[in-house]
């Protein structure tokens, strides 16, 4: 087409003025397309050789986490799952395709038993996929119905749960699990497998999780031991007989709550030992706390009597006060000292 335009058959459209003023419009117009699509798939082919690179068939004993790619697709040889068992005809037809694609199985030889395979990118390979694509599809896919919005805030609760499990996770396998059961597609593992996965999963989450937890007790049973013998000898902080420690912030007269009333609070809890983010709050919640005075914990009791209306007290709750060895599960470690500040604004009946 450009060719007749910019030779012979240019002669014949000049001679009349109209079709030469719209082929002046066209041509630049039909140039900067070309321009476009070039480059277009230039970009493409330079994401595709930085993504995918060279296959690289990994045994899976090398690893204990898959991660796959789609390499082999377009010869309907998909390793983008596990491989089941190959036949000793399967080998042969990877041996048949490396020379045209350069792939290589070195394990994979003729005659040989069958084994399992995978395919494995290197990590570095994927770097320049995810840069772009990560990027391009916030800004061309965003929540637009509540259709989607409502799917993306469960799956972040599904991912909250999921991370206080302690399991040891492949995100991928992860999501592949999900997505096949939620499209009803065909499980990967077989009933036994399934059973044996799961129980091994169990294991392991059970073993991490008891772990953290004799760690976490004692890390935080000495910095809160070390908290209240240094926040004892501060001034103006009295311990009880019980062992909690209260600092009167702002002092008022008055009458003092019963351990039948009901009282309105602000307040915010911190974790000693820890990052001095609040684990709880009033203000978290939009409005001032309505609570029992017998209602909460040991320690909130007898420190609730101690207030008047107006006044602003700090406390520092040791483990037997607060929520003891077993903590609060996501907000506070086990065998934790805590630390209140407490307003009281009101005394109900």
């Amino acid at each position: 087409m450009f060719a007749c335009m910019r030779c012979g058959g240019r002669r014949r459209v000049l001679a009349d003025g109209k079709k030469a003023g719209l082929a002046r419009a066209a041509l630049p117009m039909l140039l900067g397309i070309q321009r476009r699509l070039r480059f277009a798939f230039r970009v493409a082919a330079c994401v595709s050789m930085l993504c995918i690179g060279a296959p690289t068939y990994v045994h899976p004993s090398r690893t204990a986490r898959r991660r796959h790619s789609c390499w082999l697709a377009p010869q309907s040889i998909s390793l983008t799952r596990s491989a089941r068992l190959l036949t000793c005809q399967e080998p042969l037809l990877f041996r048949g395709s490396r020379g045209e694609r350069g792939w290589h199985v070195p394990w994979i030889e003729r005659g040989s038993p069958p084994v399992s395979i995978r395919q494995e990118s290197h990590p570095m390979k994927h770097l320049a996929f995810l840069f772009f694509f990560t990027a391009t599809a916030h800004a061309a896919a965003p929540l637009g119905t509540d259709k989607e919005r409502d799917s993306y805030a469960l799956g972040q609760d599904v991912a909250e749960s999921i991370k206080r499990t302690d399991a040891d996770l492949d995100v991928n396998a992860l999501v592949q699990g999900l997505r096949d059961n939620l499209e009803g597609k065909p499980s990967l593992l077989s009933g036994p497998e399934l059973t044996q996965a799961r129980t091994r999963a169990q294991g392991t989450m059970l073993q991490n999780r008891t772990a953290k937890r004799a760690a976490d007790s004692a890390k935080y049973g000495a910095a809160g031991q070390s908290f209240l013998a240094t926040n004892k000898a501060q001034k103006g902080v009295v311990t009880t007989a019980s062992g909690l420690q209260y600092q009167v912030l702002t002092a008022t007269t008055g009458p003092k709550p019963g351990p039948a009333n009901r009282v309105v609070i602000d307040y915010k809890g911190t974790v000693a030992g820890g990052t001095g983010t609040e684990f709880d709050s009033s203000a978290a919640q939009g409005k001032p706390a309505v609570v029992g005075v017998s209602d909460g914990i040991a320690g909130w009791k007898e420190a609730l009597q101690l207030m008047t209306i107006g006044s602003t007290y700090r406390f520092a709750l040791p483990p037997q006060l607060a929520y003891g060895a077993q903590g609060l599960p996501g907000k506070v470690p086990p065998n934790a000292t805590v630390i209140y500040e407490i307003t009281l604004r009101e005394v109900a009946k």
